[in-house]
């Protein structure tokens, strides 16, 4: 706290710095001034919380130095010093909003009953301020969210009454275009972020882009996208469509590289076209846009652009897979799916293709798998068929080796003969040791390392000695016991932090592994002797 003494007496000044500095308060920004005339230039380039003032001094007085000051800087609080025969000034100051008023000569006792009563007025409107910027902070953020809600569900159901209700925030006579952004998985081992930083680096990407908006006339709205972490979903809009047009492709781009120059991210951003008024199209169009990512690399910006329909699947090459698979020949496999995932093949091709290719493929693993008897799960053709699946590739490459990869676990039942399985699930468990905070499923591990949930169950147990389960509790147990001894978070916090959103059940799998509660065990470990 700056406060500021003024009083032609020095005896008066350095009585009131003693009692503000050593006497009954510590201070030490406290600042003595002659005159009103020597206060108000500090004042043009310092700030000050209180102002105790003497009403009349030469040059400038106390209440014109009040009134001044009142609007340099109106949130300044004034106590008055006065004598009898200035009662008149005093009550002149009074009537100006002064927080305090003391009678010459200063008693110690009166001084400290006006300081108390003006610091806790400024201590009250303070908390009343803080409150007041938290709360205009919660209603945008929760303007945001219902915003952020509404878009995402409108994006991806493409319910059209969801834009009457979208409408208070995004006028629905302007036009629009869509951009899906994906942060890519390289971005994690080519820069400094780590997969734990996600949140920092959309708030990264959100300022940036708001930093290329706010120099144009377009406004720029930057959602998460709620089943996909790795993706934003960002809308460019204005009244102008010609407006629109001339700039929006600039900004994306512009801000692309910058992404790329001064954070070392990659990001993917597939563009939809521009369309009047919020249109379902949207989504669908910089979905395909983003998924060209396929025939064109990732890391760049895709734009959408109509593509033929006249494509037929290669029934030929599709029968060949499916009979090579019945007599488990992977090197024929191999071969096929070369043949069938060549970059050339997709030059002309639409996104849509590469969708049909793939669910007609798995359509024959699955096929195989009830064949062989392999046991399945019901999440295996949920994800499969969900065209989601496709977002975890970058490459066509990268998807021609997860099918093969599959279909070779899916051959191989036996431990002893899959020499690259220990290395497979070790890659797992450092996955695991890095993400345990979150929801971990074995079925969606399994095939997100391109495994058969039941032949990775076994090798996981086989290698890492406990079952899949078991190593995820255990991890999980051990880093809450480390923020109980090495903070002071509340327990229902600790479980989120470490994978649990159900508390109760976090309370119960502790006790289960220490005996103890999770209070408990806190306090057993920072006080031993109370055991």
């Amino acid at each position: 706290m700056k406060i500021l003494v003024v009083d032609d007496e020095k005896l008066i000044r350095d009585g009131i710095a003693f009692m503000l500095k050593h006497k009954f308060y510590h201070y030490e920004n406290v600042y003595e001034f002659r005159n009103g005339e020597e206060a108000l230039s500090w004042l043009e380039e310092e700030k000050a919380d209180l102002i105790i003032t003497d009403v009349r001094m030469p040059y400038v007085d106390g209440i014109e130095l009040i009134r001044r000051v009142k609007k340099m800087q109106p949130s300044v609080h004034f106590i008055i010093i006065s004598g009898y025969a200035e009662f008149h000034y005093a009550e002149q100051a009074l009537n100006m909003g002064v927080s305090g008023y003391l009678l010459k000569p200063i008693q110690d006792q009166a001084f400290k009953e006006t300081m108390d009563k003006v610091l806790t007025e400024i201590e009250e409107i303070r908390n009343k301020d803080q409150l007041q910027t938290e709360y205009e902070r919660l209603s945008k953020k929760m303007d945001d969210s219902s915003l952020e809600q509404k878009l995402h569900l409108f994006f991806k159901t493409g319910q059209e009454g969801a834009v009457d209700e979208i409408a208070s925030f995004l006028p629905p006579d302007h036009s629009y275009v869509l951009a899906i952004v994906h942060i890519d998985g390289a971005s994690f081992y080519q820069s400094t972020f780590q997969y734990s930083d996600l949140d920092l680096i959309k708030f990264s990407l959100n300022n940036l882009l708001q930093e290329y908006s706010d120099k144009t006339p377009l406004k720029a709205v930057l959602c998460n996208h709620f089943t996909d972490r790795n993706q934003q979903f960002v809308l460019l809009s204005n009244e102008d469509e010609q407006q629109l047009r001339k700039q929006y492709a600039a900004i994306l781009m512009q801000w692309h590289v910058n992404l790329s120059e001064y954070l070392n991210l990659s990001v993917t951003i597939g563009v939809s076209r521009v369309h009047m008024g919020l249109h379902t199209n949207l989504y669908r169009e910089a979905h395909d846009a983003y998924h060209q990512r396929f025939i064109q690399g990732s890391n760049r910006v895709l734009h959408y652009v109509l593509q033929q329909k006249n494509w037929k699947l290669p029934r030929a090459q599709l029968q060949l897979l499916q009979k090579y698979m019945e007599r488990q020949d992977l090197h024929a496999v191999g071969l096929i799916l070369d043949e069938l995932f060549a970059n050339e093949t997709y030059t002309h091709s639409s996104v849509n293709y590469i969708y049909a290719l793939w669910l007609e493929i798995w359509n024959l693993i699955i096929l195989l798998a009830h064949r062989l008897n392999v046991e399945q799960d019901t999440e295996w053709e949920t994800v499969f068929i969900n065209e989601s699946t496709l977002n975890r590739f970058t490459t066509l490459q990268d998807m021609k080796k997860y099918i093969y990869s599959f279909i070779s676990n899916l051959f191989c039942d036996d431990y002893n003969q899959k020499p690259d399985a220990i290395h497979t699930v070790l890659r797992v468990k450092q996955y695991i040791d890095n993400h345990y905070e979150q929801e971990l499923s074995l079925n969606e591990l399994a095939m997100q390392f391109a495994m058969v949930p039941s032949y990775f169950s076994t090798m996981f147990k086989k290698v890492c000695g406990q079952s899949f389960k078991k190593y995820v509790t255990d991890l999980r147990i051990a880093a809450a016991k480390q923020l109980l001894l090495e903070s002071d978070s509340i327990v229902d916090d600790i479980a989120q932090a470490v994978g649990y959103a159900d508390v109760q059940y976090f309370y119960r799998v502790f006790k289960q592994q220490t005996g103890m509660t999770p209070l408990q065990y806190r306090h057993s470990k920072k006080n031993p002797k109370h055991l």
